[in-house]
Formats: structure tokens, C-alpha cells, sequence
């Protein structure tokens, strides 16, 4: 058995654990589970390895003079992974199940187990340990983002017992986020000690941090791993519903007698680059995932579609809903999006590349291919804010802007302008007056006709918006949008860099 602290806990850490050259076989044991172990066999001839699970356990048994004596017991579980076609093996998650229940009727009938009762209790490292496990259906953006949070918010109690966090604690906890006091560790120097704050957040970004503790939670649920606590003890889930502020509903967009103007000024005082990124996000509603992530090899230039994969980052697409036979979404942009697009690729470095590459190639070691890519455009802007008297406006916001300028010119046709900006079938079906409607529906011929129809309309509007004199623009009107448009807009469609955040919350005090 292994001495040193090589530990898993995982299928992955497990199939990462050294492999014995010389012994027959090596035990290794779980992080938390001091009965659960894994034997790795020698590699056989054929390089191939057996592992198993195996329970560890002291049994009392009989001494022959009337007493116990307590001996080493050993079950095996089962096989990690199938080596011989005949092999069964079971997943990860069933062998750890397997092992609490042998350890429970073992507890029962009183015999000794390696470890006790309170020993299956989960810390925080202990649970976020079983997240790659029980979280395995998520998309790789929320993996990398859970994890970034975790990593950045909870990391610092990872000795702590999630049983033992109480209500108070929690509360205080997000107290302390919310205020910009919250001590995860320190920066020792050579003269000082000072500590290290998390916060303040904003209270849109607080539900996706609060929400990563809940998960916690239930992981450790799923596992037994709660001790002396009512069954779905989740004391942040209360603190969640109770204590955090919603975020202010944000309705800002370029009205509609000014677009005209804003384009007008994004013609004549920016660089092109920003002129194209301006007035592509007002002709397509995107959001700011799709459009600076945008490809030329992801343009069909025949059909004028934008085709990506459906779980490409900003589609919002639930991952567990997407399966190999899903085809990839298929946008139609207008005729005035594709002009932008074709200029742009005329004088791009790679015409099969990122649409929205630097004008200047980065210094360093690079081919004529490789070009910084554009994407935060906002320096830029501040010459169309200005020409419209100050008012502040972001990628987002010009996604509103679509919307508005959507249900002014097809004729209040909401549910193609809900298509062409990919909101969830919930979002579509109150568009449609429908009961429900499924995503695949933006693939058929008559959604694609309808969506290029509505595309082309708002092009022409806005363009009539260019040419119009100031005496008339000024009448325009905004329409007011629907409740389930307003509702999907104010859903944060992006995780935020501290930079947006910031941006959005001076723009948010603008706004009151």
C-alpha cells in the first residue's frame, strides 16, 4: 500500500496515478474516504493496466477464547475501466456509492471501519473535489468559470466543513463581498503583512458567485457528506433568496431619432475598424461573444449566413441539451451586414480568420497571419457619445437598439426579431403566442425566410434613419418592447470582465 500523498478524486486523477514497475500492484487512497482505494496492477505486456476499486476495513472477528480480535478486510468494488472485452466496469461516481454503502452497513453491525461516520463529511475542497464528476454535462465556459469563481472566492476555506458554515456565516460572507471586505489570505513582503480583499460586486455578478457555494452543497448532499444537518441543509440558498439585491433592470438603448446621427458620426470620426464593429452590432442584434468571435470561414457569402456551431459561446445553449446530431445554427444576416463583412475580408491578412483583426500586425514574433484580434471598442466610441451629447452606450446596448428598431420597422413582427436574436425557446414561444417552441425551429426554411425578411427591413430603416433630416428624426417615437423581450434583455448575456462591470455600473448611476 502507498505511503507517500499521492491521493484521487476523480476518474481523471485517478487514470493519473503512477503505475508500479517493479511491485505486482500499488494502493492508493481517496483525498477524503480513508476506506476508498484504487490498486493499480503492473502494466502488462500488451501496455495495458487494471485498476480497481477497493474498500478497506477492519472486521471484528472471533478470537477462539471467547473475545475479538479486529483483522483487515478488503471487498473489491469494481473495475475502473474495461482492459479484456470480457471486463465490466462501473463509472466513477457508483464505486464511491458503493463504498458509503458498504461503510454504513458496516457501521450497523458494528464492526470498525477505517474511517467513521464524521469522516465522510465533505470540506469545501472536498465537494468542489466531485464537481468535474457531477458536473461533467456542463459546457467547458461554465466549468472554466465556475472554477475561476471557486478559485478566486471559496478557495480560502477549503479545510473548512461545509456542515459547520451556518447561516450567520454565509450571511456575513456576502456581506462582505457585497462591501469590498472579504479576506481571503495574505501578501507577506519584507516589511509588511497585508491581507488580500475580494469585492465589492456588483449585484449582477453576485448570484453567479453564490451560486457556485450552492453547488457545493448539493454535490456534498449527493454524497452523504453532510453530517448532523437536515436533509438539503443549504444555508447559502436561503442567504441567496433573502439577502441579495436584484440587479437594477437596465433599458438603455440609442433612441431611434438619434441612430441616424450615431451612425452618421461613426462614419466620419472613427477609425473604420470601430465604424464596422458599431454598425454591425445595430444591423444584427449580436451578442458580444458571437460578434467578436466572429470568422470568415463561418460566413457563407452565397446564402449571406452566419453558421456557427450551437454551443459556440454566446449562443446560450444549454450544453446538456446539445448532442452530436445537432446542427449548426444558421443566422441570415441583411444585405448591408454582408457589404461590411466582404469589405472587411478584402483586406484581411487571412481571408479564412477572425473577421475582426487588428489594422497593425503586434510586435513579437508573429506570421503576417497573426493580428491582434479588436474587441473592446469603447475608447473608440467615446467620439459617437460625444457627437450624441454624451450618452454612454455599450455592446449591449446596441443590442436593445436592434430590438427597438426591429419592432418599429417589420411591422411589430417580435418573433423574427426574437429570432434573429437567438433568445431561448421560452422567449420564442411568447412571441409566437405558442405553448412552446423548440430551438432546431430557426433551421427550418420558413423561419430562415421570415428572419432574412425582418433583417433586410430593419437594414433599410435604419438606412432611412441615415438620410433623414434632423426636423423629422426628431418626431420619431421608440416603441415600447414587450415584457418577455425587456425580461430576455435584462438576463446578463455575458459573464463581465471587471472592466465591463465597472462600465455598466457608472452607466446603471447615469440611468438613476
Amino acid at each position: 500500500m502507498s505511503d507517500d500523498k499521492v491521493r484521487f478524486t476523480s476518474l481523471a486523477s485517478i487514470l493519473a496515478l503512477p503505475v508500479p514497475l517493479k511491485k505486482p500492484n500499488e494502493e492508493y487512497r481517496h483525498m477524503e474516504y480513508k476506506g476508498f482505494f484504487v490498486r493499480v496492477m503492473r502494466a502488462r505486456k500488451d501496455g495495458k493496466v487494471r485498476r480497481t476499486y477497493i474498500h478497506r476495513y477492519k472486521k471484528k472477528v472471533s478470537d477462539g477464547a471467547g473475545g475479538y480480535k479486529r483483522v483487515n478486510e478488503n471487498d473489491i468494488l469494481g473495475l475502473v475501466e474495461k482492459v479484456d472485452p470480457t471486463d465490466v466496469a462501473i463509472e466513477y461516481k457508483e464505486a464511491l456509492k458503493r463504498y458509503l454503502n458498504a461503510h454504513t452497513a458496516l457501521e450497523n453491525e458494528g464492526d470498525e471501519v477505517v474511517d467513521d461516520k464524521k469522516e465522510q463529511r465533505l470540506t469545501v475542497a472536498g465537494a468542489w473535489a466531485q464537481y468535474s464528476t457531477e458536473k461533467r454535462v456542463n459546457s467547458p465556459r461554465t466549468i472554466t468559470k465556475d472554477t475561476e469563481i471557486y478559485n478566486r472566492y471559496y478557495k480560502h476555506l477549503q479545510d473548512r466543513y461545509l456542515d459547520e458554515l451556518t447561516h450567520a456565516f454565509w450571511k456575513e460572507f456576502v456581506l462582505q463581498l457585497e462591501e469590498g471586505t472579504l479576506v481571503v489570505g495574505t501578501n507577506v513582503t519584507e516589511n509588511r503583512t497585508d491581507p488580500i480583499f475580494r469585492g465589492p460586486l456588483s449585484a449582477g455578478s453576485m448570484p453567479g458567485v453564490v451560486n457556485v457555494g450552492i453547488t457545493l452543497y448539493s454535490i456534498a448532499e449527493t454524497y452523504d457528506g453532510l453530517y448532523g444537518v437536515e436533509k438539503g441543509y443549504c444555508p447559502l440558498r436561503k442567504v441567496k433568496a433573502k439577502q441579495l439585491k436584484k440587479p437594477p433592470k437596465r433599458k438603455r438603448h440609442i433612441p431611434l431619432k438619434q441612430l441616424g446621427l450615431a451612425w452618421r458620426a461613426a462614419e466620419q470620426l472613427i477609425a473604420p475598424w470601430w465604424k464596422d464593429l458599431f454598425q454591425l452590432y445595430v444591423l444584427t442584434g449580436l451578442r458580444r461573444s458571437l460578434m467578436v468571435n466572429m470568422r470568415f470561414d463561418e460566413i457563407d457569402w452565397e446564402r449571406g449566413l452566419y453558421i456557427f456551431p450551437p454551443d459556440k459561446e454566446g449562443t446560450k445553449r444549454r450544453h446538456r441539451d446539445i448532442t452530436d446530431e445537432s446542427e449548426p445554427i444558421r443566422l441570415p444576416f441583411s444585405k448591408k451586414a454582408m457589404e461590411i463583412l466582404r469589405a472587411r475580408r478584402e483586406f484581411a491578412p487571412d481571408k479564412e480568420g477572425w473577421v475582426w483583426f487588428s489594422p497593425k500586425p503586434t510586435r513579437g514574433r508573429r506570421t503576417k497571419k497573426e493580428r491582434a484580434r479588436l474587441s473592446d471598442p469603447r475608447g473608440a466610441w467615446t467620439l459617437i457619445e460625444d457627437a450624441l451629447g454624451g450618452f454612454h452606450f455599450s455592446p449591449h446596448d446596441l443590442r436593445r437598439t436592434f430590438a427597438t428598431a426591429g419592432m418599429k420597422s417589420t411591422g411589430r413582427d417580435m418573433f423574427a426579431v426574437a429570432l434573429l436574436m437567438l433568445h431561448t425557446s421560452t422567449t420564442l414561444a411568447k412571441a409566437a403566442d405558442l405553448p412552446e417552441i423548440t430551438l432546431d425551429y430557426i433551421n427550418t426554411d420558413e423561419a430562415q425566410d421570415q428572419m432574412r425578411k425582418a433583417a433586410n427591413c430593419i437594414a433599410d430603416y435604419i438606412d432611412k434613419l441615415v438620410t433623414m433630416d434632423a426636423g423629422q428624426s426628431q418626431n420619431i417615437e421608440d416603441p415600447v418592447l414587450p415584457n418577455y423581450i425587456e425580461d430576455a434583455l435584462n438576463v446578463r448575456d455575458e459573464t463581465p470582465s471587471a472592466e465591463e462591470q465597472d462600465e455598466d455600473d457608472e452607466a446603471l448611476k447615469e440611468d438613476a
